[in-house]
């Protein structure tokens, strides 16, 4: 019963500051999506945002990339407070709202756990005056604050929570380390809510999957799996060439260059976040064909070239993109449910980037609701399987449990 007070504690802590953080994060976004690209012109709004980003890289590293690496190393020992601080978390909101805002080809959702981490101070300095305090809660803290602003972000208390466990090993969850998650993603989102309003949830109808919609979805499942293997690829070798070719601003500058002229090329729904536009537009009954497998490829380079060369945005919300964008294409050639396709390609690429098979189902579960099951138990399992040697973040262990 102590540690349960404790969670409780924390939670009623962290989730008021995760979802301010979190509404931090998204209006910061907003703001420069309104100004940066509106003055500059949507493709050469990346390379301008990216010149401010790198000069705050420069003088504070580790707010650079996906975030989700940062917040995995800030638990490799529990109190390494360098990498998740206050301060640090603030500059993450900049960095990830001028590189995200301005048009660059990043998530929120990696950012977001970078920057939960950093509140455990808060939460910490309070519940330390209590009796009830032990410092074993210092990572457990930084968990609650990462569940609680991703949540926040995502709309999603239970993937939020999940995910900030399962993305801290490839090979094995610590379930001990699930429900103070949870608490702290049910309360990140519950004040989010309240301050705020939430989002409702998506209403794209789903039919029951006939042979031939089961079929477009392990196609899909397939197809984004392979694609997220492929990002995780790049990245992994964008990391490594980028040390040797030029300094870290310029390389993110090059690369933000890149995804805006990309975008002249294939279209602008590959820039920004684009997470929520894409599930509208395209995991809708609108089917666009072939050129779904475009803005696919275009979206997997455009991240890459964005978060590979260290400019601050995630993984997540790409994956989700990338997946929409697959199923979509693949369902509109076969005749399929686009929706049911659509999610299956959003489960597998997530799934297959992050290495979070049960977190890419319920997350589906969460936005689409029940009926959307199958899609996002078939894409998560092959995403699992297809990219499991592969996984965007270099801060995990290299070891795998099982064949």
């Amino acid at each position: 019963m102590d540690r349960l007070a404790r969670w409780i504690a924390m939670a009623l802590i962290t989730g008021p500051l995760g979802a301010g953080m979190g509404w931090l994060l998204l209006e910061g976004v907003r703001l420069a999506g309104g100004l940066l690209p509106h003055h500059l012109g949507a493709y050469l709004s990346p390379a301008i945002g990216a010149v401010v980003v790198a000069l705050i890289i420069a003088r504070v590293p580790m707010v650079a990339g996906t975030g989700g690496d940062a917040y995995i190393a800030s638990l490799g020992t529990g109190q390494n407070t360098r990498m998740s601080n206050l301060g640090v978390s603030a500059l993450k909101v900049i960095t990830t709202s001028l590189t995200v805002g301005s048009g660059g080809s990043g998530g929120l959702a990696g950012p977001a756990l970078h920057i939960g981490s950093g509140i455990h101070v808060i939460s910490n300095a309070i519940v330390a005056r209590t009796a009830l305090f032990d410092r074993r809660d210092s990572r457990t803290a930084r968990i609650m604050g990462a569940a609680a602003v991703l949540a926040s972000v995502l709309g999603a208390p239970l993937a939020g929570g999940i995910l900030a466990v399962e993305i801290l090993d490839r090979a094995r969850i610590d379930y001990r380390e699930v429900p103070p998650a949870i608490l702290g993603g049910v309360s990140g989102t519950l004040f989010f809510g309240w301050f705020w309003g939430q989002s409702p949830a998506v209403t794209h109808h789903l039919v029951n999957p006939g042979g031939l919609d089961v079929l477009a979805a392990i196609l899909t499942a397939a197809l984004a799996g392979a694609a997220g293997l492929v990002l995780t690829r790049i990245l992994s070798s964008l990391r490594r060439l980028s040390r040797g070719f030029a300094p870290r601003p310029i390389t993110l500058i090059l690369g933000a260059s890149l995804t805006g002229a990309l975008a002249l090329i294939v279209g602008s729904e590959i820039l920004g976040w684009g997470a929520i536009e894409a599930i509208h537009q395209f995991a809708g009954p609108n089917p666009v064909g072939v050129r779904g497998w475009q803005l696919l490829a275009g979206k997997l380079v455009g991240t890459a070239a964005t978060v590979g060369t260290g400019g601050s945005g995630g993984v997540i919300g790409p994956a989700i993109v990338m997946g929409t964008f697959a199923g979509n294409a693949t369902a509109s050639l076969l005749g399929s449910c686009v929706t049911g396709a659509s999610i299956a390609g959003m489960a597998s690429s997530l799934a297959a980037i992050s290495n979070v098979p049960i977190a890419a189902a319920i997350l589906m579960l969460e936005i689409f609701g029940g009926a959307s099951a199958v899609y996002a138990c078939i894409g998560s399992a092959l995403g699992f399987q297809i990219a499991r040697s592969g996984v965007a973040y270099f801060s995990l262990p290299n070891d795998e449990a099982g064949p």
